[in-house]
């Protein structure tokens, strides 16, 4: 039987815990992003944060505070409103799908973006960055059929995909304690993606399709991560963005 795994809130703060790792969101502050952490270090150290998961940067210095925060089964939902220095409406959602086992841990994180003005240009793009040194990226063509399989790509073809549109691309990266993390963002949400690499962490910057936002419009962009299971393999983080990719937008949003 799948183990069941909820949100925790307190004081703004939410986590999640897997077998191998904690997630946890600062509501009050998204541009930290979900803060992933292994929950024991191959050297014994003590918990050490070793990712964090789309981070949600403004133009303005900070995002008004959350007018509403709460959990509803596998979701966390935290609402932020527009301001005079960001005109924009913002709720962004995490939340827990049931991959059927435990062989892994997935997370949607859903990104919704609204505004009273009668045009505008938010261009949203969401870092992530992991203490790991150790990426592969991994393309997929879209060809329509259950057929497709995933080929290790060089990051110059993934970046090439991911500006085309049509290709499926994810990232896979290893962290502290053997514990591996998939990142991919839905095929029709994503624009592009850049990379920089220092000798001890990588940063992705997945840059989102929304250009143009009107009034009455809300756009929603939807973007996976994966963390990796007691004995699961490549296969099975890759697997689970298979699932993503043909999942319906969740209703509940």
């Amino acid at each position: 039987m799948r183990s069941q795994r909820k949100w925790r809130l307190r004081n703004g703060v939410a986590s999640l815990r897997s077998e191998r790792v904690s997630l946890t969101v600062d509501t009050g502050r998204p541009v930290l992003g979900g803060l992933l952490t292994p929950l024991m270090t191959a050297d014994g150290r003590g918990p050490i944060c070793c990712a964090e998961l789309f981070k949600v940067p403004v133009s303005s210095d900070a995002l008004s505070e959350a007018t509403e925060t709460y959990c509803r089964g596998n979701d966390l939902i935290t609402r932020y409103p527009a301001s005079e220095a960001d005109p924009i409406d913002r709720e962004i959602y995490w939340r827990l799908i049931d991959d059927h086992d435990d062989s892994v841990t997935s997370v949607e994180t859903i990104y919704s973006l609204q505004t009273d003005l009668l045009d505008s240009s938010p261009q949203p793009s969401v870092p992530s960055v992991f203490l790991s040194t150790s990426r592969q990226w991994f393309q997929q063509n879209d060809n329509g059929g259950e057929s497709d399989r995933w080929n290790e790509c060089s990051f110059e073809d993934a970046c090439f995909a991911a500006g085309e549109g049509g290709g499926r691309i994810a990232c896979v990266l290893n962290l502290e304690n053997d514990v591996s993390v998939l990142q991919t963002v839905f095929p029709a949400d994503l624009s592009g993606v850049e990379v920089s690499m220092t000798d001890e962490q990588t940063e992705i910057h997945w840059h989102l399709k929304s250009s143009f936002l009107e009034k009455g419009v809300i756009r929603r962009l939807r973007m996976l991560t994966v963390l990796s299971g007691t004995g699961s393999s490549e296969h099975d983080l890759l697997a689970a963005a298979d699932r993503f990719y043909v999942s319906d937008l969740p209703l509940t949003v």
